[in-house]
């Protein structure tokens, strides 16, 4: 079939909102009571334009089928995103005012990117099975929190996660098949047990839970407080900001060593137990200058 493209769909509110094309489909305002399920047939890859304002309680894209980049130009409000629940979906983009409980991805995705300024309110972002790699770029707003279990994807996937605010980062276990992770925000978090096969990277202040690098470095650029452990396989760790230690905390950079460096200070009442085997440890500011700390290795 061609293109299909609509005026306002649902001036008084749909009980349901279904469109499947296998080429481009442009809509303009949709206002549906259930659920909004856009998809491109199963062969096709078309591009979706949401061209007005999109209420829903639930929104699926490539529901059924394929699609290609998503772009919503006009508000966006409903209780939950889906993409890829079938199919694949291509680069999304958000140019306007956003307020989701949840975007939850289960296929291959491309970027996800903010657009024109507006508030983006998303309570929980969730990466399921994806088999491509994840980019979310936030730098204008705010996605809260990120959750990515690829336990069935295709292999070893990168991650990379900008936010303007605080960004969450929920539990990574090694099943989940992340190789590099990047994040970038005004105060992120790692909850306990974030464990990737290659590079971590956290820019700006990081609340860190237990993070674990089978096969790549670890780096906090900024400051950070420690809430877990810090594991490598013979690579380096490194954080440059202020490090405050919140638990008994050991770094261990494995059998064959890699460097361990602070580039500021480090405070806090607790144990800090630190393992480079013939490798470097170095600090570059005060280390207890304000509290003792309980134990030093």
């Amino acid at each position: 079939g061609g293109n299909i493209t609509t005026g306002n769909l649902g001036g008084t509110r749909l009980s349901t909102v279904n469109v499947v094309s296998g080429n481009t489909i442009n809509l303009g305002n949709v206002n549906s009571a259930g659920a909004v399920q856009v998809g491109s047939g199963a062969a096709g890859t078309g591009a979706v334009n949401f061209n007005g304002t999109v209420d829903g309680t639930a929104i699926t894209l490539a529901g059924g089928g394929n699609v290609g980049d998503v772009t919503f130009d006009g508000a966006v409000n409903g209780n939950a995103l889906t993409m890829g629940a079938v199919g694949s979906v291509g680069n999304v983009v958000f140019n306007a005012a956003t307020t989701l409980t949840s975007v939850d991805i289960r296929q291959g995705t491309g970027t996800i990117t903010d657009g024109a300024a507006g508030s983006r309110t998303v309570a929980g972002l969730t990466y399921l099975d994806t088999t491509g790699n994840i980019t979310l770029d936030s730098a204008a707003n705010d996605f809260a929190t990120v959750d990515v279990q690829n336990s069935a994807g295709g292999g070893n996937i990168d991650v990379a996660l900008v936010d303007a605010n605080a960004i969450t980062v929920n539990q990574i276990v090694a099943a989940d098949n992340v190789n590099t992770l990047a994040v970038t925000g005004t105060a992120s978090t790692a909850t306990a047990g974030v464990e990737t096969s290659g590079d971590q990277t956290f820019t700006g202040t990081t609340n860190a839970g237990a993070l674990t690098s089978t096969g790549g470095s670890l780096t906090i650029d900024g400051a950070a407080t420690l809430n877990g452990n810090l594991t490598t396989t013979n690579d380096d760790v490194s954080v440059t900001g202020a490090t405050t230690l919140a638990a008994d905390i050991t770094i261990d950079t494995g059998g064959g060593g890699g460097n361990i460096a602070f580039a500021s200070t480090v405070e806090g009442a607790q144990p800090l137990d630190l393992a480079a085997e013939t490798r470097n440890v170095s600090f570059r500011a005060q280390v207890a200058s304000t509290h003792a700390l309980k134990n030093f290795k």
